[in-house]
Protein backbone atom coordinates (compact mmCIF):
# COMPACT_ATOMS: atom_id res chain seq x y z
CA UNK A 1 0.00 0.00 0.00
CA UNK A 2 1.26 3.78 -0.53
CA UNK A 3 2.19 5.55 2.35
CA UNK A 4 -0.56 7.34 3.14
CA UNK A 5 -3.39 4.35 3.62
CA UNK A 6 -3.45 3.24 7.13
CA UNK A 7 -4.34 -0.51 8.34
CA UNK A 8 -7.23 -0.89 10.70
CA UNK A 9 -7.74 -4.23 11.48
CA UNK A 10 -11.87 -4.91 12.69
CA UNK A 11 -13.54 -7.52 14.58
CA UNK A 12 -17.33 -8.16 12.83
CA UNK A 13 -19.47 -9.56 14.38
CA UNK A 14 -22.62 -11.68 12.97
CA UNK A 15 -21.64 -13.05 9.78
CA UNK A 16 -22.61 -16.71 8.98
CA UNK A 17 -21.27 -17.35 5.63
CA UNK A 18 -19.60 -16.46 2.72
CA UNK A 19 -21.93 -14.27 1.59
CA UNK A 20 -21.93 -12.25 4.41
CA UNK A 21 -18.30 -11.73 4.65
CA UNK A 22 -18.72 -10.80 0.91
CA UNK A 23 -21.62 -8.22 1.23
CA UNK A 24 -18.88 -6.57 4.12
CA UNK A 25 -15.72 -6.67 1.94
CA UNK A 26 -17.88 -5.23 -1.04
CA UNK A 27 -19.31 -2.82 0.91
CA UNK A 28 -15.74 -1.38 2.85
CA UNK A 29 -14.13 -2.19 -1.01
CA UNK A 30 -16.83 0.86 -1.98
CA UNK A 31 -16.32 3.36 0.42
CA UNK A 32 -14.56 6.49 -0.59
CA UNK A 33 -11.19 6.24 0.73
CA UNK A 34 -10.94 2.85 1.44
CA UNK A 35 -7.75 1.28 -0.84
CA UNK A 36 -8.50 -2.38 0.04
CA UNK A 37 -10.35 -4.38 2.31
CA UNK A 38 -10.05 -8.29 3.23
CA UNK A 39 -12.81 -9.92 5.18
CA UNK A 40 -11.62 -13.18 7.40
CA UNK A 41 -15.16 -14.99 7.71
CA UNK A 42 -13.23 -17.78 10.01
CA UNK A 43 -11.55 -15.21 11.77
CA UNK A 44 -14.31 -12.66 12.02
CA UNK A 45 -12.13 -9.88 10.81
CA UNK A 46 -11.21 -7.69 8.18
CA UNK A 47 -8.03 -5.64 7.49
CA UNK A 48 -8.70 -2.12 6.00
CA UNK A 49 -6.26 0.56 3.95
CA UNK A 50 -7.52 3.63 4.38
CA UNK A 51 -6.75 7.67 3.88
CA UNK A 52 -7.35 9.13 7.21
CA UNK A 53 -8.05 12.09 5.34
CA UNK A 54 -10.92 10.78 3.93
CA UNK A 55 -12.14 8.41 5.98
CA UNK A 56 -12.34 7.72 9.74
CA UNK A 57 -11.95 4.49 12.19
CA UNK A 58 -15.39 5.22 12.86
CA UNK A 59 -16.83 5.62 9.73
CA UNK A 60 -15.28 2.42 8.65
CA UNK A 61 -17.45 0.88 11.52
CA UNK A 62 -20.68 2.58 10.28
CA UNK A 63 -20.06 1.21 7.00
CA UNK A 64 -19.67 -2.59 8.52
CA UNK A 65 -23.02 -1.77 10.36
CA UNK A 66 -24.93 -0.50 7.25
CA UNK A 67 -24.23 -3.59 5.19
CA UNK A 68 -25.80 -5.31 8.73
CA UNK A 69 -23.57 -6.57 11.05
CA UNK A 70 -21.48 -5.24 14.30
CA UNK A 71 -18.00 -4.62 14.22
CA UNK A 72 -15.73 -3.10 16.65
CA UNK A 73 -11.59 -1.83 16.29
CA UNK A 74 -9.53 -4.54 16.83
CA UNK A 75 -9.76 -6.40 20.25
CA UNK A 76 -7.65 -8.49 22.55
CA UNK A 77 -8.39 -12.52 22.26
CA UNK A 78 -9.34 -11.93 25.72
CA UNK A 79 -11.90 -9.57 24.95
CA UNK A 80 -13.12 -11.18 21.70
CA UNK A 81 -14.02 -14.50 23.44
CA UNK A 82 -15.74 -12.74 26.26
CA UNK A 83 -17.57 -11.35 23.34
CA UNK A 84 -18.12 -14.46 21.61
CA UNK A 85 -18.68 -16.31 25.24
CA UNK A 86 -21.85 -13.95 26.09
CA UNK A 87 -23.30 -14.60 22.39
CA UNK A 88 -22.96 -18.23 22.87
CA UNK A 89 -24.74 -18.56 26.07
CA UNK A 90 -27.69 -15.88 24.28
CA UNK A 91 -28.14 -18.64 21.64
CA UNK A 92 -27.95 -21.50 24.31
CA UNK A 93 -31.12 -19.98 25.99
CA UNK A 94 -32.76 -19.42 22.65
CA UNK A 95 -32.44 -22.44 22.27
CA UNK A 96 -33.71 -23.86 25.23
CA UNK A 97 -36.51 -21.76 25.22
CA UNK A 98 -37.37 -22.39 21.96
CA UNK A 99 -37.01 -26.16 22.74
CA UNK A 100 -39.62 -25.70 25.53
CA UNK A 101 -42.32 -24.16 23.50
CA UNK A 102 -41.77 -26.59 20.79
CA UNK A 103 -42.09 -29.50 22.81
CA UNK A 104 -45.96 -29.28 22.90
CA UNK A 105 -46.05 -29.17 19.43
CA UNK A 106 -44.07 -32.38 18.96
CA UNK A 107 -46.19 -34.19 20.90
CA UNK A 108 -49.29 -33.06 18.79
CA UNK A 109 -47.34 -34.59 15.89
CA UNK A 110 -46.19 -38.06 17.71
CA UNK A 111 -50.12 -38.33 18.30
CA UNK A 112 -51.12 -38.15 14.95
CA UNK A 113 -49.00 -41.43 14.45
CA UNK A 114 -51.22 -44.54 13.56
CA UNK A 115 -51.94 -46.32 16.08
CA UNK A 116 -51.49 -43.36 18.47
CA UNK A 117 -54.40 -41.40 17.51
CA UNK A 118 -56.95 -43.01 18.63
CA UNK A 119 -55.53 -43.80 22.01
CA UNK A 120 -56.63 -41.46 25.31
CA UNK A 121 -53.18 -39.97 25.16
CA UNK A 122 -54.20 -38.45 21.86
CA UNK A 123 -57.71 -37.00 22.87
CA UNK A 124 -56.31 -35.55 26.21
CA UNK A 125 -53.47 -33.80 24.59
CA UNK A 126 -55.70 -32.69 21.29
CA UNK A 127 -57.91 -31.03 24.53
CA UNK A 128 -55.18 -29.30 25.89
CA UNK A 129 -53.09 -27.94 22.83
CA UNK A 130 -55.89 -26.88 20.71
CA UNK A 131 -54.91 -25.12 16.91
CA UNK A 132 -54.67 -21.65 18.59
CA UNK A 133 -52.44 -22.58 21.23
CA UNK A 134 -50.36 -23.93 18.61
CA UNK A 135 -50.24 -20.98 16.16
CA UNK A 136 -49.34 -19.46 19.66
CA UNK A 137 -46.28 -20.94 20.31
CA UNK A 138 -44.83 -21.39 16.57
CA UNK A 139 -45.89 -18.02 16.40
CA UNK A 140 -43.40 -17.11 19.69
CA UNK A 141 -40.81 -19.19 18.37
CA UNK A 142 -40.41 -18.18 15.00
CA UNK A 143 -40.82 -14.19 16.02
CA UNK A 144 -39.37 -13.32 19.00
CA UNK A 145 -36.41 -16.05 18.91
CA UNK A 146 -36.24 -15.75 15.23
CA UNK A 147 -36.36 -12.47 15.07
CA UNK A 148 -32.54 -12.36 14.04
CA UNK A 149 -33.60 -14.13 10.77
CA UNK A 150 -35.80 -11.15 9.89
CA UNK A 151 -33.81 -8.33 10.87
CA UNK A 152 -31.02 -10.24 9.13
CA UNK A 153 -33.23 -10.54 5.25
CA UNK A 154 -34.61 -7.19 6.01
CA UNK A 155 -30.78 -5.55 6.07
CA UNK A 156 -29.90 -7.95 3.20
CA UNK A 157 -32.90 -6.71 1.00
CA UNK A 158 -32.52 -3.37 1.99
CA UNK A 159 -29.16 -3.38 0.30
CA UNK A 160 -30.21 -5.27 -2.66
CA UNK A 161 -28.77 -8.57 -2.00
CA UNK A 162 -30.35 -11.94 -1.09
CA UNK A 163 -28.94 -14.54 1.80
CA UNK A 164 -29.02 -17.07 3.67
CA UNK A 165 -31.98 -14.94 6.51
CA UNK A 166 -33.74 -14.35 3.25
CA UNK A 167 -34.23 -17.96 2.42
CA UNK A 168 -34.92 -19.02 6.07
CA UNK A 169 -37.47 -16.25 6.44
CA UNK A 170 -39.18 -17.59 3.45
CA UNK A 171 -39.39 -21.26 4.29
CA UNK A 172 -40.18 -20.60 8.25
CA UNK A 173 -43.31 -18.46 6.51
CA UNK A 174 -44.08 -21.39 4.00
CA UNK A 175 -43.99 -23.78 6.82
CA UNK A 176 -46.15 -21.75 9.58
CA UNK A 177 -48.51 -20.60 7.07
CA UNK A 178 -48.86 -23.20 4.08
Amino acid sequence: MEGKYIRQDLNIFGMTCAACSSRVEKSLNKAEGVSQANVNLVTESAAVYFDSEVISKDDLIGVVKHAGYDAKEKMSKAEKDEILAKNFRKEVWRFVISAILSLPLLLTMISHIPGLADSSFSHSLMGIITPTVQLILASIVQFIIGYRFYDGAYKALRGEKCQYGCTCCLRNECGLFL
